[in-house]
């Protein structure tokens, strides 16, 4: 992964090191501060991007998009915290403090496309680091719609995510969309983990129509995250072809560089032929587990698909469980990527009925050289 975070936490001492100025103040108070970046990261501003896995409605396939969230502290001692969509556009921005524990919100408002939609806060808290409970109300008007939500925090406890110390909320969540002729009701559960020294680690909700998560898998400066806003050809997904592994050399567009679309353009999304289960069964009986001695962390596969169902133009990013910059030994990566450039039954990339081309990804998490899984 290029241009990551620069830095390392030590966890459990929750310090900074290497290029990091540890003397400077805790910006958050305890025990909240031990659950999100340095001080000296939050005031640059720190961005996260995550893998969204979600059910659609009336389907039992798992889809997954990406999402990415901010975190930078304000001149106005408050923390600012902004949700994007897989675009990189944001959708959401919050400005939260903290008192005794209580993350309280001052700010909420939600983006969408050239409209704003501010929230009326009835009550602030979204959660509670020192007791199981805590309670937002959140009002809004949107033309003809009046729209309340309730969302509960009603436990919290310690528990342990790849080893390091975190909190897990779990609550439920209510809203109601009035208008002069109907009413509209959602609720879902869900749950949350902050871990030490990142922020939000994932998330996942439940409803009886709906269900996804988050799962972390990338850290940045929020510096590195503006350079990949900028769209145009070297938008965040770009390939350089002159850069790329030497997989596939024969590999062909359908159409131009700069009209390669993302992964979720097409229709229907770019996914292996039969889910994961069929990734899982293509891979499962290649891998060679002496060739993943000595590796750990997350080895990424950006590639692009063609509208024949070919793959090309592969290149690697990598990072270590901790979600930052690491190299794999050769072996693994030849292995892995032999493995990935072999994987043939891609669907053929077509937009609006169009033959066309598109990038697509796959990330290996692998633990100590044995434990290994797919994501997304």
């Amino acid at each position: 992964m290029n241009n990551l975070l620069y830095f390392r936490l030590m966890w459990g001492a929750g310090l900074c090191i290497l290029l990091s100025q540890c003397t400077r103040p805790a910006i958050l108070p305890q025990p909240v501060a031990a659950y999100f970046p340095a001080p000296t990261l939050l005031r640059e501003g720190v961005a996260q991007k995550y893998y969204f896995h979600y059910q659609r409605p009336g389907h039992s396939e798992t889809w997954t998009d990406i999402n990415y969230l901010s975190y930078q502290w304000n001149d106005a001692q408050e923390l600012v915290i902004t949700n994007y969509r897989t675009d990189l556009t944001p959708n959401r921005m919050r400005r939260v403090t903290f008192e005794e524990g209580q993350m309280k919100t001052l700010e909420d408002v939600q983006y969408n496309g050239t409209d704003t939609l501010r929230k009326t806060l009835l009550q602030p808290v979204m959660r509670n680091w020192q007791s199981d409970t805590a309670t937002s109300v959140k009002t809004s008007t949107e033309g003809i719609f009046l729209d309340r939500s309730v969302e509960r925090q009603l436990q919290r406890r310690d528990t342990l995510v790849e080893n390091r110390p975190a909190i897990l909320f779990s609550g439920v969540y209510e809203s109601v969309r009035i208008s002069d002729s109907d009413t509209l009701r959602f609720s879902s559960a869900f749950s949350e983990i902050y871990a030490e020294g990142i922020g939000l680690y994932g998330q996942a909700f439940q409803s009886d129509r709906y269900q996804g998560s988050l799962e972390l898998i990338e850290q940045m400066t929020l510096q590195e995250f503006k350079r990949r806003q900028q769209h145009g050809l070297e938008r965040a997904a770009f390939i350089d072809p002159a850069t790329v592994l030497g997989y596939r050399p024969d590999f062909k567009l359908c159409t131009r560089t700069e009209d390669i679309i993302d992964y979720y353009n097409p229709d229907p999304d770019i996914h292996y032929r039969g889910g994961k289960y069929a990734l899982w069964k293509a891979i499962k009986p290649q891998l060679k587990t002496e060739l993943l001695k000595g590796a750990s962390g997350y080895l990424t596969f950006r590639f692009v698909i063609n509208c024949e169902g070919e793959a090309g133009r592969f290149i690697l990013e990598t990072a270590d469980l901790d979600f930052q910059p690491t190299s794999f030994p050769k072996a693994t990566v030849a292995h892995l990527g032999k493995i990935t450039a072999g994987l043939t039954d891609w669907p053929p990339v077509q937009l609006r009925g169009e033959p066309a081309d598109a990038y697509a990804y796959l990330t290996y998490k692998i633990q100590e050289g044995e434990q290994i899984e797919l994501l997304p």
